[in-house]
């Protein structure tokens, strides 16, 4: 994908957010359209929504992420999963793997140190946090 950034004028633009590169569209079917023809046979681009600041069920754009087919842990092995309220007036989701499922995530965030991981929920990419320590 970096290989081919999108031709000048283009609704879909190449941003670097966080070090990655990605690519911002106004529709997922835009970025869908783009890269389509342009992803490895082991690769899935999928889309996160940009929430509007006022209306935050509505998106204003949707960006990509380059993700690997062969997902390394599921929704199988989560125990528990609790929305809940921070402390800092931020949303956020407390969760649990049963033994199998919490030792593959010390595996993958050990070895993702530096890397992002994807948070997936019906092919919607919900969050892609950085990995900074195991």
């Amino acid at each position: 994908l970096q290989a081919t950034p999108p031709p000048a004028g283009s609704e879909i633009t190449l941003t670097t957010e966080g070090g990655f590169p990605q690519l911002q569209a106004p529709t997922r079917e835009a970025i869908t359209e783009y890269t389509k023809d342009k992803v490895p046979e082991n690769r899935v681009v999928l889309t996160e929504c940009i929430a509007n600041p006022v209306k935050k069920n509505e998106c204003t754009s949707y960006r990509s992420y380059l993700l690997d087919k062969n997902v390394p842990l599921t929704g199988e092995s989560l125990a528990s999963a609790d929305a809940n309220i921070s402390q800092l007036n931020e949303p956020e989701v407390n969760i649990s793997f049963d033994p199998a499922g919490a030792r593959e995530f010390e595996r993958l965030t050990e070895q993702g140190v530096g890397r992002r991981m994807a948070i997936v929920l019906d092919e919607n990419v919900q969050t892609a946090p950085n990995i900074n320590e195991k």
